[in-house]
This record gives C-alpha cells, sequence and structure tokens, in this order.
C-alpha cells in the first residue's frame, strides 16, 4: 500500500461510521465505470469534501442525498459518467441548508484535543442532528450497512 492508501486509511478511520459511509458511498460516483480511482485521488477528494463544512450531520446528511439522488438518475437512464466535482452536493448542501433555514458553517481547522476522541459526536448526537435534518438515521444506516446492498 502506498503513502496515499494509509493517509486514506487513517483519515477514513477518524471519521464517525455516520460519515464513513456516507463519504465511500460519495467517493464512488467519482470511479471511472471501468477503473478504480487512485488512493491519491481518493484521499484528494475526501479532503475536499471534508473541507466544505464543520458541521458533520449536514455533510452525511447531503452526501447520502447526493448519492441517492445521482443513483436514481443513473438507474433511470441518466448520465452515467463519473463526477468531476463537488458542485453537485454543494449545491445539495445548500439546499438541505435552505430546508431547515440554516447557513453551512465553513470548516472547522480544529484537531481534537489529546485523549478526545476524533469522532465528530456520540450515537445519539449524530442521530439527533440527523433527525433535525428531517433524516430518518435508522434509514441511513441500513443504506449504507446493508450486507451485500448498495453502498
Amino acid at each position: 500500500m502506498d503513502e496515499s492508501g494509509r493517509d486514506l486509511l487513517a483519515l477514513m478511520a477518524k471519521l464517525p461510521s455516520q460519515l464513513a459511509g456516507p463519504l465511500l458511498s460519495y467517493l464512488g460516483l467519482f470511479c471511472p465505470l471501468k477503473q478504480d480511482l487512485t488512493n491519491s485521488r481518493t484521499l484528494k477528494l475526501a479532503e475536499e469534501v471534508l473541507a466544505l463544512t464543520s458541521d458533520r450531520y449536514l455533510l452525511g446528511a447531503a452526501m447520502a442525498e447526493t448519492v441517492q439522488q445521482i443513483r436514481t438518475n443513473r438507474q433511470a437512464g441518466g448520465d452515467v459518467s463519473p463526477l468531476k466535482n463537488h458542485n453537485y452536493l454543494k449545491k445539495v448542501l445548500k439546499g438541505i441548508g435552505d430546508r431547515i433555514g440554516q447557513a453551512i458553517p465553513a470548516a472547522a481547522q480544529k484537531e481534537p484535543k489529546p485523549g478526545q476522541s476524533p469522532h465528530a459526536a456520540s450515537d445519539a448526537e449524530w442521530r439527533r442532528g440527523m433527525e433535525k435534518l428531517g433524516i430518518n438515521p435508522d434509514e441511513l444506516l441500513k443504506k449504507h450497512k446493508s450486507p451485500g446492498g448498495e453502498q
């Protein structure tokens, strides 16, 4: 495994599962049909996404919604080419923010305090955040954890 692969694994390990699952699904939208993304490209994309906002609840919800909308479009015979940028996700983020009447906070550049968990929030906090966004957390988890299901 190359350095980018190790960095990508370290990044994903620090994320709560409620964010890591949607992120992996979202990154899959960038994958060309006949080849895999390189580790360096995947790492760069993940870092760009995480830099969009400090609101991890909102980001997870926006990625899940983006993946669902694009997959639905592709299954209906729409464009199947891989994504080239995060513009669609940015529109979804703004749309969710508008629906809940909240501005999208900029990304925080803070590292966790020593001894503090790197995870953004406890499961209960994450569930409350998802419910605030109008998203059923159990349904979201089913979509991203079902064995053999789409991710």
